[in-house]
């Protein structure tokens, strides 16, 4: 199996067969979920190591996307277990007059059925031990995208073209804007590195009260992570509130999707937000300070014969602070501006991989040209992101154009 058809030691069974004198070991990657279950019987055996037959004491370790299973054969009969350590996890298959084989027929349909929602609980242990479920437990999964998402659509902390406009701008605010960003990342935990590409768009309407506005958000997500691909989106829906001139407040609702084959998952999630907006300048410096609070929980999904079910129930805090400043340059006719922004992410609930998140970027781009509602505002940054305890950390750039 070539390296770029596979998810590249994400999904590995290693075989050893115990004799009299040694123990011989043999190694095979896979890339997809259901063909390393395909691969969990005499057959997968004998062409990952060929020492193995149907008789062998043998031990089969296996990695799920981070988390070690085991299936073992403690005897030279047909009994068979089944264990995950870290969950401490034991599943023993040993019918009366059972062959081998019709035991590893029975650990399949156990595998392939959630029975005693395994899946369930192997899927938590993944985004809690791992950095590599697209579902949570990273800043490139979608559970992260989708709070980012309504921190974005409510605030103008950060390297993108922002919505958010203030009631003292004086100016016409009666049109409706359309943004369009793109965000190229990559990132290194645990030992590998991933690709991250992002697509959101975003439409903001204003109502009678100008000052109000209705937005509605639609980022997409690619995911390449060492030959396994994972696609993400979700759509959101946010009323924006102002409180004073400077200071407005965005609920939100927003839902999503995310699938990868090679992974072998799939879910759905949901989340409701409160996104805060406050903005002040001193001197020729203006700052803006965002804060928002999140509940999202993921929901099941059955896909070809498989229910997945994360059952992830999280609070996210995101709180951030940015400044901006004149440049003395033109770009496209129109004054530029710089900024600098730190926005930190908390979660709460369900254990996840990454549960500190700091994003730290820089930007620069047009001034708008009209206010926050109607412009033309072009943006270019860098982010840099890391997260405490452990030993994440990415690079972004981020391109945003409002019109």
């Amino acid at each position: 199996m070539s390296p770029a058809s596979a998810a590249d030691g994400l999904l590995t069974t290693t075989v050893t067969v115990f004799t009299d004198d040694e123990a011989i070991t043999g190694s095979d990657r896979f890339p997809d979920v259901d063909a390393l279950i395909d691969s969990l019987r005499r057959s997968g055996y004998e062409r990952i190591n060929p020492a193995y037959t149907p008789k062998s004491v043998a031990r089969v370790d296996v990695n799920f996307r981070g988390v070690d299973a085991v299936v073992s054969y403690p005897t030279a009969g047909s009994r068979v277990e089944f264990i995950i350590p870290s969950i401490d996890f034991v599943e023993v298959f040993d019918a009366p007059d059972a062959t081998r084989a019709q035991n590893e027929d029975a650990l399949e349909r156990f595998l392939r059925r959630n029975e005693d929602a395994l899946a369930t609980r192997l899927l938590r242990e993944a985004v809690r031990i791992t950095p590599f479920d697209p579902v949570a437990g990273s800043p490139n999964s979608l559970m992260s995208k989708m709070v980012e998402a309504d921190f974005i659509m409510g605030t103008t902390v950060g390297p993108e073209p922002s919505q958010v406009a203030s009631a003292s701008d004086g100016y016409d605010r009666s049109r409706a804007s359309f943004a369009i960003n793109a965000r190229f990342g990559r990132f290194s935990a645990a030992g590998r590195d991933a690709e991250v590409y992002d697509l959101p768009l975003n439409y903001a309407m204003p109502l009678d009260d100008p000052r109000y506005a209705v937005i509605v958000d639609a980022p997409f997500t690619y995911v390449r992570l060492e030959g396994a691909d994972s696609y993400s989106g979700s759509l959101g829906l946010g009323v924006r509130l102002p409180l004073y001139d400077n200071w407005t407040l965005t609920p939100a609702i927003r839902g999503g999707l995310v699938g990868s084959f090679d992974l072998g998952t799939v879910a759905g999630l949901g989340a409701v937000s409160l996104t805060s907006n406050y903005r002040f300048t001193a001197g020729e410096l203006n700052f803006a300070i965002g804060n928002s609070v999140a509940y999202i929980q993921t929901f099941p999904i059955s896909y070809d014969g498989s229910r997945f079910d994360y059952d992830l129930h999280n609070v996210v805090l995101r709180n951030g602070i940015a400044v901006s400043g004149p440049l003395d340059f033109k770009l496209f006719g129109q004054g530029t501006t710089w900024e600098a922004s730190v926005v930190n992410t908390r979660y709460f609930g369900s254990d996840l991989y990454a549960e500190n998140v700091t994003d730290i970027a820089i930007s620069f781009g047009t001034v708008n040209s009209v206010n926050g509602f109607t412009w033309d505002s072009v943006r270019l940054g860098l982010t840099y992101t890391f997260a405490s305890g452990s030993d994440y950390q990415g690079l972004r750039v981020n391109f945003g154009y409002r019109f």
